[in-house]
């Protein structure tokens, strides 16, 4: 009979090629993401700015101005919780 001195070489060599496999696959996924995402954000700016007015006169700025200052973007905050707020975005 004869004597082999295989050590399993075999099975490194198929477990080094399901972790490239899997890099590969996960970088894969991420770039997938990014373009659904970048996509998206696209489309938004697309149509906001499909729905804004071009200003093409000092009345149209001064109207743009008038109707940013009606806007109450920033109504609902309250600055002395400004802190509390802060510390519960980490």
């Amino acid at each position: 009979m004869k004597k082999t001195t295989q050590r399993g070489f075999g099975h490194l060599g198929l477990l080094l090629l399901l972790v490239v496999v899997a890099v590969v696959a996960f970088a894969g996924y991420k770039v997938y993401k990014n373009q659904n995402t970048d996509k998206s954000v696209s489309d938004t700016t697309s149509t906001v700015s499909q729905s804004a007015q071009s200003i093409k006169s000092t009345s149209d700025l001064n109207s743009a101005e008038t109707e940013l200052s009606n806007q109450n973007i920033d109504g609902d905050l309250n600055p002395s919780n400004f802190d509390s707020d802060v510390s519960s975005l980490n």
